[in-house]
């Protein structure tokens, strides 16, 4: 199973793909909402993907809404993971089709369960 992780922040980034790798999953990272397009443009598809809400350019709600358009890409999942717990940012995510949202900094067990979840494992 890959995620991919999508967060401008390298040391946020880092430690989400130590915590997902040490559970066995593969990972692929980009750096904001634009790379994170081409990364899905190009392939593969992730199983699921991981995205800060604050980043420069395209923000996080402007890459899930670009993603949940496009019928090939609409039925991944995507967790929210920011600092953010805004309850406006949280009521937008949601209605734009996250499938879940993880405060950061992010608790290991917590993104795991989440994370296995949302893909049918067992975390």
């Amino acid at each position: 199973m890959t995620i991919l992780i999508v967060d401008d922040t390298e040391m946020s980034a880092q430690l989400m793909r130590v915590i997902l790798e040490s559970a066995g999953y593969e990972t692929a990272q980009a750096t904001d909402g634009a790379a994170a397009l081409s990364r899905l443009e190009d392939g593969p598809t992730p199983d699921l993907i991981l995205c800060d809400v604050q980043m420069p350019g395209m923000s996080g709600l402007e890459f899930v809404q670009a993603v949940k358009q496009r019928p090939e890409w609409a039925a991944i999942p995507i967790v929210m993971c920011t600092v953010s717990t805004d309850a406006d940012t949280v009521r937008q995510a949601v209605a734009l089709g996250c499938a879940g949202y993880v405060v950061k900094p992010v608790n290991g067990p917590a993104l795991l369960k989440k994370v296995g979840e949302l893909l049918g494992q067992a975390a």
